[in-house]
């Protein structure tokens, strides 16, 4: 959003000199209205992001970090262990070496 105190000095450079800029400035300043924000929408969304980053990044331990489960649960086809944990998968892990003959 743009804030209409710092537009309308701008607007004054760029009008200044015509008869008519003071109608210009009053135009755009006609243009602002008073904005209704659902709060809760904005909160539910960051915290549906949130979520979905912690998971990303963080999987299992992500609910030591926050201290409240995740929606999903494990990802689709992640390895778990016996308990039914996640198995930990270092870097070296994701790739496969490739010997050529």
């Amino acid at each position: 959003m743009i804030n209409l105190d710092e537009l309308k000095p701008i607007l004054s450079e760029l009008l200044e000199g015509r008869e008519d800029g003071a109608d210009y400035i009053e135009r755009v300043s006609g243009l602002d209205k008073p904005v209704e924000v659902d709060r809760s929408e904005i909160d539910a969304l960051n915290k549906s992001w949130n979520d979905r980053y912690m998971a990303t990044f963080f999987g299992p331990k992500a609910e030591d970090l926050t201290g409240e489960p995740l929606p999903g649960g494990p990802a689709e086809g992640a390895p778990e262990t016996e308990d039914g944990g996640m198995e930990d998968i270092t870097i070296d892990d994701l790739f496969t070496e490739v010997k050529e003959d």
